[in-house]
């Protein structure tokens, strides 16, 4: 089982029953498949793809692409992910995409959120509820998940608890190494998130400079990974680049990347600057993971009503 335990588990349930989903419908039916269009990969995958070098993709998308039937056949994703301009390169030939299953494009479509102008703005501009407003959000939440009424309200945006959901399910805590489908969770957020910007071996479109809302995210990306990655070490299965099943080696190469591009290119005065340097320390820093504080896990498998209406934003269109 993933995830398992706290954590805010109970909001992760729709990824996992989208994965389960995808294992096949019933009488032997086929599990329904998704093209996720390649004008929304990141800046330098699209580039790569317009100009027909697929051997520049990364394999996550690479061992995906394939020629859509027309789009119009198709749920486009939602939100519109990053500006279209970013990175140059033009776009990709239309109905060109990636042909996922169900769960890999919710996490896909998932990841493009904070990317997208409506998502970044919400991060980046959001305030805590008032008291009665979070009052009233506990005594719902409460009713909901079987919490007790009394239980710590989570104040941060819900997509963030999201965020945290998802991670605490496919990289949980528990000292074991990733499974394969928490490996292609990670390198999700790993390619969106990090990898706007091309290696140093491809072809460079102009700097993507991150946001501040992408650092958010980010932040909370390392946090889990470290919780995941101290649970791991002490379990004794080794640590450093080399050690399967580790998220922290698996995050290692991308993250100094674009520490380094972001450094690069950032103004001096940003107070990104700053972000970018404390992600870094934190992510050298494993062992120095204190729990984030979550709600109490639902006790029934049915997502949150809240939970739900959030991750329907993001799910594909039917």
């Amino acid at each position: 089982a993933r995830g398992g335990g706290g954590g805010g588990g109970g909001l992760g349930m729709l990824l996992e029953r989208l994965l389960e989903a995808g294992a096949g419908g019933r009488d032997g039916d086929l599990a329904p498949s998704y093209t996720f269009f390649a004008r929304q990969l990141p800046a330098h995958s699209r580039l790569a793809v317009s100009s027909g070098r697929y051997d520049l993709l990364p394999p996550l998308f690479r061992e995906r692409l394939q020629q859509a039937p027309p789009p119009q056949q198709l749920p486009p994703p939602p939100f519109g992910g990053a500006p279209q301009a970013a990175g140059g390169g033009g776009l990709p030939p239309a109905g060109l995409g990636l042909v996922l299953p169900a769960w890999e494009y919710y996490l896909y479509c998932f990841c493009l959120w904070p990317l997208s102008e409506l998502g970044g703005r919400s991060l980046e501009d959001h305030k805590p509820p008032s008291s009665v407003a979070a009052a009233a959000s506990t005594a719902i939440s409460a009713l909901a998940s079987g919490a007790q009424p009394g239980a710590a309200t989570d104040k941060r945006p819900l997509y963030l608890q999201l965020l945290d959901s998802y991670l605490h399910l496919f990289a949980p805590p528990d000292g074991q190494p990733l499974s394969r489908e928490g490996e292609r969770v990670v390198e999700a957020f790993s390619q969106f998130w990090l990898c706007q910007n091309a290696p140093r071996a491809a072809p460079a479109p102009a700097c993507v400079i991150t946001s501040a809302a992408s650092l958010q995210c980010l932040s909370h990306l390392v946090h889990r990974l470290n919780l995941h990655e101290a649970a791991f070490v002490a379990a004794g299965h080794g640590r450093g680049m080399a050690a399967d099943g580790s998220a922290h080696a698996q995050l290692a190469r991308p993250l100094l990347d674009f520490y380094q591009t972001q450094l690069k290119h950032l103004p001096d005065i940003s107070a990104r600057v700053v972000s970018l340097i404390q992600l870094l320390i934190r992510f050298l820093q494993p062992w120095d993971a204190p729990p984030r504080a979550t709600p109490a896990p639902s006790a029934s498998p049915t997502p949150a009503p809240a939970a739900a209406s959030a991750a329907a934003a993001a799910a594909p269109p039917s």
